[in-house]
């Protein structure tokens, strides 16, 4: 189901029935992006956003990921994101540790 409300087995369907060639669909997209935030954001980036959103919300969910990305092996998706959770281990560490060091005060983990 899409945004129109329409079954639809196109990506990018027109409420004709017709669909948007992709290259259009990503330049609507960019042009949009870029006309209401202030910056053109391309497909690749909102698939990147996905992956991290997916991984930040179930960690270490690296199967869940490749198939939300629609990777066909697992490596590719450990290769360009397992260093967003080194990134959070590493910041889960320092403030577990300032957690000790200061007898149980301390930040949370973001």
């Amino acid at each position: 189901m899409h945004a129109g409300g329409t079954a639809s087995s196109w990506l990018f369907p027109r409420p004709d029935g017709s669909h948007w060639p992709v290259g259009r669909a990503c330049a609507a997209l960019m042009d949009l992006t870029a006309e209401r935030i202030g910056a053109a954001v391309n497909p690749h980036l909102v698939r990147a956003l996905l992956g991290q959103l997916v991984l930040e919300e179930r960690p270490g969910a690296i199967g869940l990921a490749k198939d939300v990305l629609g990777h066909r092996l697992s490596a590719t998706t450990e290769r360009y994101y397992l260093r967003l959770d080194r990134l959070r281990s590493r910041r889960l560490l320092h403030t577990m540790l300032e957690r000790r060091r200061t007898g149980g005060r301390g930040g949370e983990v973001r």
